[in-house]
C-alpha cells in the first residue's frame, strides 16, 4: 500500500477517539504540545513531510486544534497525502469545533464550494461568522460579499447538481451558455455531481453536453472524483464515454490505481472492460498491480494480471504539463525510460552527441516507445530546440502523431516551448493539428498555463482561436491577460465568443477588459447579464456595474433586485448608479426587503441617506411587518435611527404644510 494512505488508515483510531467520546492520549503539559508543533513546523522547513504529519496526527488524536487544522489543510490539499475532501472537513471541523479561527475560515469554504461537504450557503456563513467574530479578515471580507446576496445562476447550477435536484438544473442549465461554468477551484457541476453520486445529475448534464474531461485545480476529472468517492453507478456512466479513462491527477493517479487503492472490485472490472490502462503509475512509481500486490488483495491483482498488467511503471507523471499529457516523465532514468528506443532516451535527455552518433549508426529515426512517441516528440516536450532541428534535418517526420493524438509541436506547445514551436512550424509543423481530446496547439497551451507559447502561437495562425470558441474565456480565467488582450486584437470572434468571455472578466473583476469586449460588442442581457451584474456588486466594483449597465444588465433582475444587493453591501457609489440607470426604488427581494430596509439593517448610514433623499419610502415594510427604523433600531444603528426619524419628521411637515396651505 502507498506510504501516503497508512494516513488515511491511521485515522480511525484518532477519529473513534475524538468523535465517540472516547479518551485519547493526554500530553502532560501544555509545553510539551508547544515543543511538538515546534517541531512539525522544523520538519516542514527541512522539506520532512511525513515526520510533520506523524507529529500532527498524534497531537490531533488528543484534541489539539492546530494540530487537527494542519491535517484537515493537508487532507484538502492533498499536498503531502492523497487529497481526501471528507476527511479534510472532519478535521476541521474538529479544530473549527474549539474555536480554531483559520479552521473555521476553512471549513467555510468547504461548505461554499462543496468541497467534502454538500454546498451549503448557511453553514458557510455560520463559519464564515465565527472566524470574523475572531478578527480574521478575509472571514469578513467574505460576509461582506454574502451577506443578503442572492443566488446567482451559476451558483444555483452548482447547488442543484449537489443536490441531485434535476428539476431545477433543467430549468437552470437554459440560462447559460454552456453547462461547464466552473468554480474558483475550477470545479464544474459534473465534478460536483460525480463526487456526490448524483447519478441522475451526471446524465442530465452529459446529455446537456457537459464534457466529463475537463479537470479542476487538482486535476480531478468526475471520473476520478466518482471513483475516489466509490459511485459505481457514475462511473459507469463515465467510463462509457471513453475519453477520460486515463486521466491522471496532480499525483499521476488514474481511476483504475484509485479503484485498486480502494479495494472496489467492482468499479476496477468496470474500468478494465471499458479498456483502461493497467499499467500507468503514479508520481511515487506506484503501478495498480503493485498497490494490489502491496495490500495482498490477491483478487484484484490477478484482475490487473489477466487485463496485462505488471508491477513496472510505466507512464509515470510528474511534469507540470502532466493535464495536456499524461504520459510525460522525469528527466532521471525511470523504468519506462530504459525500455524506450535509444535514439529516443538521447533526444528526451538533451544528448546532442549520442543523437547524432545513433543518426550516424543508422538509428531509426521514426522508432516509438511504448506511448507511441517518437524521438522527436519527446525533444519537442522538454524544449530541445537543437536536438529537435537535428532529427528534423535528418528527415524525422514532423506531424506524426502519438497514441494520443499528439505531435511534436503539441508536446512543445504543452511545455511553453517557443523556441522549439517555432523550428517546428518553420519546418511544416501542422499548427492546427489537434489531440484525441479535439485541442489545438493553443487550447493545450492555455491549459498548460504557457501564456507566452499561446501569444506566439496566435501570431503564427490567429485562426486557432475559432469563431465560436470559449478559448479567450479561457484566457481570461487563467490569468493571461496579455494573451486575451492578443486574441481580441488578432483573431476575428463572434457575438458569442464576447458574450462567453465577458462573464470571465467580470469574474475576474477586470472592468476594462470588459469595457473592450462590450465595445466589441458583447451583451449583459437576460439571466446572464443579471448574474454578472449581481457578481460585479458583490465585488463593490462601480467600475464594472458602470459597464454592465452600458451592455445591457437587466437592472431590476428577476431574481433579486441589484439595488437591493447594493444597499445591503453598503455601496452608495453603485447604489447611485443603479438609480440612475432606473432601478426601481421600492423593488423587494425574496423576503420583501427594500434597499433602504437593507441599507437600513446594516447601519449603512451614507447609503440610508443617499435613498432618503431621491425618495425612498420609509414607511414600508417587509413580511414581517419591520420598516427600516424598526431593522435598524434592532442592529442597534442608532445613527440611521436618528437619521429615519428626521426624514420622518420632514415628510410629516410636508404633509402638514400641504394639508395648511389648502385651508
Amino acid at each position: 500500500m502507498a506510504r501516503r494512505d497508512f494516513h488515511r488508515l491511521r485515522f480511525g483510531a484518532a477519529a473513534l477517539l475524538l468523535w465517540s467520546g472516547g479518551t485519547a492520549p493526554v500530553f502532560a503539559q501544555p509545553a510539551d504540545v508547544d515543543a511538538r508543533l515546534e517541531q512539525a513546523r522544523d520538519a516542514v522547513v527541512k522539506r520532512e513531510p511525513q515526520r510533520a504529519i506523524q507529529i500532527w496526527e498524534s497531537l490531533a488524536a488528543a484534541g489539539n486544534a492546530e494540530a487537527q487544522y494542519q491535517l484537515g489543510v493537508q487532507y484538502g490539499s492533498g499536498r503531502w497525502v492523497t487529497r481526501d475532501p471528507a476527511l479534510s472537513v472532519r478535521w476541521l471541523s474538529a479544530a473549527a469545533a474549539q474555536g480554531h479561527a483559520r479552521a473555521q475560515f476553512n471549513l467555510a469554504r468547504c461548505y461554499a464550494d462543496g468541497d467534502g461537504v454538500a454546498v451549503d450557503p448557511e453553514q458557510a456563513r455560520r463559519w464564515y461568522t465565527a472566524a470574523a467574530d475572531q478578527g480574521l479578515e478575509p472571514a469578513r471580507q467574505q460576509l461582506a460579499r454574502m451577506q443578503q446576496s442572492p443566488v446567482n445562476a451559476i451558483d444555483s447550477v452548482f447547488s442543484a447538481a449537489a443536490r441531485g435536484d434535476a428539476e431545477s438544473l433543467a430549468a437552470l442549465l437554459k440560462k447559460l451558455p454552456s453547462p461547464d461554468p466552473y468554480d474558483a477551484r475550477r470545479r464544474t457541476p459534473l465534478m460536483v455531481a460525480a463526487e456526490l453520486g448524483r447519478e441522475t445529475v451526471v446524465s442530465q448534464l452529459l446529455q446537456a453536453g457537459a464534457n466529463e474531461t475537463l479537470s479542476d485545480a487538482q486535476g480531478n476529472t468526475p471520473l476520478l472524483l466518482a471513483v475516489r468517492s466509490g459511485h459505481g453507478g457514475v462511473v459507469r456512466q463515465l467510463a462509457a464515454k471513453g475519453r477520460a479513462l486515463n486521466h491522471v491527477d496532480q499525483q499521476g493517479n488514474t481511476a483504475l490505481l484509485m479503484a485498486v487503492r480502494r479495494g472496489d472490485a467492482a468499479i476496477v472490472d468496470q474500468l478494465l472492460a471499458r479498456g483502461a490502462d493497467a499499467n500507468i503509475g503514479n508520481v511515487d512509481g506506484l503501478t495498480p498491480l503493485r498497490i494490489a500486490q502491496d495490500a495482498g488483495a490477491d483478487g484484484l491483482a490477478e484482475r490487473l494480471r489477466r487485463a496485462g498488467a505488471t508491477a513496472e511503471t510505466r507512464g509515470v507523471v510528474r511534469s507540470a504539463a502532466e493535464r495536456v499529457d499524461p504520459n510525460m516523465h522525469r528527466s532521471r532514468a525511470t523504468d519506462a525510460e530504459a525500455q524506450w528506443p535509444p535514439l529516443t532516451t538521447a533526444a528526451w535527455r538533451d544528448q546532442a552527441d549520442m543523437v547524432r552518433t545513433l543518426l550516424e549508426r543508422g538509428a531509426d529515426i521514426e522508432a516509438v516507445d511504448a506511448e507511441g512517441q517518437t524521438a522527436l516528440m519527446r525533444a519537442g516536450a522538454r524544449g530541445h530546440r537543437d536536438i529537435v532541428k537535428t532529427l528534423l534535418a535528418h528527415g524525422a517526420r514532423v506531424n506524426t502523431r502519438s497514441k494520443d493524438g499528439r505531435s511534436a509541436l503539441l508536446y512543445a506547445a504543452a511545455g511553453g516551448h517557443v523556441e522549439t514551436v517555432a523550428a517546428l512550424s518553420e519546418r511544416g509543423a501542422d499548427l492546427h493539428a489537434r489531440d484525441a481530446q479535439g485541442r489545438n496547439a493553443l487550447a493545450i497551451a492555455i491549459d498548460a498555463g504557457q501564456q507566452q507559447a499561446a501569444i506566439d502561437l496566435l501570431k503564427r495562425a490567429p485562426d486557432l482561436v475559432d469563431a465560436k470558441s470559449d478559448l479567450l474565456a479561457q484566457a481570461i480565467d487563467a490569468g493571461m491577460t496579455r494573451l486575451a488582450a492578443a486574441v481580441l486584437a488578432t483573431a476575428t470572434v463572434d457575438r458569442g465568443v464576447l458574450d462567453l468571455a465577458l462573464p470571465a472578466a467580470v469574474r475576474h473583476g477586470d472592468s476594462a477588459f470588459a469595457a473592450q469586449l462590450v465595445t466589441r460588442g458583447a451583451s449583459a442581457h437576460g439571466a446572464a447579464g443579471e448574474a454578472m451584474l449581481q457578481s460585479a456588486i458583490r465585488q463593490r466594483s462601480a467600475p464594472l456595474v458602470k459597464v454592465l449597465l452600458q451592455a445591457g444588465a437587466p437592472v431590476d433582475g428577476a431574481s433579486a433586485p441589484p439595488l437591493v444587493l447594493a444597499a445591503g453591501a453598503g455601496d452608495t457609489e453603485i447604489v447611485a448608479q443603479l438609480l440612475d440607470g432606473g432601478a426601481k426604488m421600492d423593488a423587494r427581494d425574496g423576503v420583501s426587503q427594500t434597499a433602504l430596509m437593507m441599507a437600513a439593517a446594516h447601519g449603512h448610514l451614507a447609503v440610508v441617506d443617499h435613498l432618503l433623499k431621491r425618495g425612498a419610502d420609509p414607511a414600508m415594510r417587509n413580511r414581517d411587518g419591520d420598516n427600516a427604523m424598526a431593522l435598524a433600531r434592532r442592529g442597534g444603528h442608532e445613527d440611521v435611527v436618528a437619521r429615519l426619524q428626521q426624514g420622518r419628521r420632514s415628510v410629516l411637515d410636508m404633509i402638514k404644510g400641504n394639508a395648511g396651505g389648502g385651508t
